[in-house]
């Protein structure tokens, strides 16, 4: 299993403040640990580019997780899914910029994280290799699909 993790209201708050939510991170934590889980990956939208990644947090992210060091994957950002979405052709190359405007992807494109979480782990996924977001936009009735599965913290 391959776990994609929000951080934003999922593990803290925000960005700029990063308060953990304790709750929320015990069950992540209790999640990753009783899964066999190959990698964990953050999955954000709060930091638009790579250039923006705090490595600072995301190795505090880890660490309040306890995700050993073999199992730390990559930070995605927003750019990676919008490049991803450019790639599916559901947006077209000279959107690119106005698909990183707040809002945009959702209002503009009809891309929400739990598409734009399909969309980026379809190669892995055509593999056989199941993938987990957990998300707090998750809704209650969350999405199962053959090797694709959204969670709400609150449901862990």
């Amino acid at each position: 299993m391959i776990i994609y993790l929000d951080i934003e209201n999922t593990i803290i708050n925000c960005l700029p403040e990063c308060n953990i939510l304790e709750d929320n991170c015990i069950r992540i934590s209790d999640f990753i640990h009783k899964n066999d889980v190959e990698s964990v990956h953050l999955f954000t939208w709060g930091w638009k580019t790579a250039s923006e990644i705090n490595e600072s947090v995301v190795d505090m992210l880890f660490c309040i997780l306890e995700v050993p060091y073999d199992r730390r994957g990559k930070t995605f950002t927003k750019e990676d899914s919008v490049v991803a979405a450019v790639m599916a052709g559901l947006i077209d190359k000279d959107d690119v910029e106005e698909a990183l405007i707040p809002g945009m992807m959702v209002s503009r494109f009809n891309i929400d994280k739990k598409l734009a979480f399909l969309i980026h782990t379809r190669e892995t996924r055509e593999t056989g290799k199941e993938c987990v977001l957990i998300d707090d936009t998750i809704e209650t009735d969350h999405y199962a699909d053959k090797n694709a599965k959204t969670i709400n913290p609150a449901d862990l």
